[in-house]
């Protein structure tokens, strides 16, 4: 019976179960402390600590609704990839449409974080 395990436990899920996985937690564990890593080692690595239900507070549901409408903005941006090659002015129209919205404090240099080798 987890429940009453103390020692850590660490699980692995996919992004798109997550919050499916951390309501079951909740559920059978109880609002345990608990910590999210994802990209760990990676530049843009994310650390998520606190209950399971703070942690599950920071992660809203999304609506179909929002989604098409930020695809709609990203096609109104022109930052909608057709492939996986990209452009440093797509890179640039993403930026902007991230700084439009709040979602990015400043520019960041393409060079920093475009790596197209694949792509080549």
């Amino acid at each position: 019976n987890l429940k009453k395990y103390q020692e850590t436990v660490i699980f692995y899920e996919s992004p798109h179960r997550i919050i499916d996985t951390l309501n079951d937690m909740l559920e059978v564990l109880g609002n345990r402390n608990c910590s999210i890593s994802r990209e760990i080692t990676k530049k843009f690595e994310e650390i998520y600590r606190g209950t399971l239900k703070d942690i599950i507070n920071q992660f809203p549901d999304t609506s179909i609704e929002d989604l098409t409408q930020m695809i709609e903005r990203y096609k109104e941006y022109d930052c909608w990839l057709e492939s996986p090659f990209v452009s440093e002015e797509i890179f640039t129209n993403l930026e902007d449409f991230l700084i439009d919205f709040e979602l990015l404090n400043d520019y960041v240099p393409y060079k920093d974080l475009v790596n197209n080798f694949y792509n080549e």
